[in-house]
């Protein structure tokens, strides 16, 4: 189950992810459908931006807001 902060929100998740791996939201804003994305590539970042920041993040969750395929072919 994950949290969508900006809906206050929750989902729920099939995916094994990570302890410790962003969730990656990604949320159209035509018709509201939320997809998640593998996070792995921008977790590494992410621990390395905070290290040299001196900071531990907890639960990085990042959303993304576009336009999804099936409106996209719509449009």
């Amino acid at each position: 189950m994950h949290r969508i902060e900006s809906r206050n929100a929750f989902i729920a998740c099939v995916h094994h992810h990570t302890n410790g791996d962003p969730v990656v939201f990604l949320i159209c804003e035509l018709c509201g459908a939320v997809g998640e994305a593998t996070g792995a590539t921008i977790a590494e970042t992410i621990r390395s931006a905070s290290r040299a920041a001196g900071f531990t993040p907890k639960t990085p969750v990042i959303e993304i807001f576009g336009t999804c395929a099936h409106c996209k072919k719509a449009a």
